[in-house]
């Protein structure tokens, strides 16, 4: 209990260091349950992954970290002349940094150069950096390239938490691939965002509304779907549904329980 305390206060402080630098288009609750998830984040300032305590003071000759916290607009002189330099970690780094930025800023175009073979560079942001890519190029309208490096993000990095944004993006025009978010991936916000999207075309879906009940407990509408699963679907629940969502006992008992985030990337060597 008090090492998830701990982590819920880590996740957040972490949580507007997430905003700032991956420029994910996620609210601050739903970047609380990703922060753990984001390499740049734990692998820039997390210096034990066993303990989870932050270190701000890693690395302080870095010329990238401070300009974390400085709006992109500002930022953006400084990083485009780190990532012109010679090579070195703080290069990859400003590479990373200023595309995303351009990309929030719908600068696609601007931002892939940025990226080109930086995943070479910089492999333990490799995920992330084939996730922007892909952005990228669906924000340019080069479908085909971007499907080609969601592709390549599903199958080479298939259990880091961006696959989940690979399968979202593939499961627009294929629903298996948001079957496996769902299934691989329950409680990321691109799964919960599944699941409502299909209830919204079909609220008549117990599976559906399970996720929901599981994971999102976040969601301002949680208390109507926890009471609509045990007033509509009572007796087609299972004994393990009960144990794995808070569903409610009694006319005041409903109460949703935070998940704790599970996948955690490796820290930064």
């Amino acid at each position: 209990m008090l090492k998830q305390r701990k982590n819920q206060v880590f996740l957040a402080v972490g949580a507007g260091l997430a905003a700032l630098t991956m420029g994910a288009a996620f609210s601050a609750s739903q970047l609380s349950d990703l922060v753990l998830e984001q390499p740049l984040v734990r692998q820039w300032f997390v210096t034990e992954q066993a303990t989870g305590e932050l270190d701000l003071s890693m690395d302080t000759t870095s010329a990238v970290l401070p300009l974390v916290s400085v709006p992109a607009a500002e930022r953006a002189a400084q990083l485009e002349q780190i990532a012109s330099g010679s090579p070195s970690l703080d290069r990859h780094r400003a590479r990373y940094l200023l595309a995303s930025d351009l990309i929030q800023q719908n600068q696609a175009g601007s931002a892939l150069p940025w990226l080109e073979n930086l995943e070479q560079d910089y492999a333990a942001l490799a995920p992330q950096i084939l996730y922007r890519r892909a952005q990228a190029y669906t924000a340019s309208g080069n479908s085909a390239e971007a499907e080609a490096t969601w592709q390549r993000l599903l199958t080479e990095y298939p259990n880091d938490p961006t696959a989940a944004e690979a399968l979202f993006a593939l499961g627009q025009s294929n629903p298996q691939y948001w079957d496996q978010a769902i299934a691989q991936f329950p409680a990321h916000p691109r799964s919960l965002e599944i699941a409502k999207t299909r209830l919204s075309q079909d609220p008549n879906q117990l599976p559906m509304l399970l996720v929901l009940a599981r994971h999102g407990h976040h969601l301002p509408e949680i208390t109507s779907t926890l009471d609509r699963i045990v007033n509509e679907y009572g007796s087609q629940l299972q004994p393990e549904d009960w144990e794995r969502s808070p569903l409610p006992t009694g006319k005041m008992a409903t109460t949703a329980v935070p998940d704790q985030p599970t996948l955690k990337p490796p820290a930064l060597p």
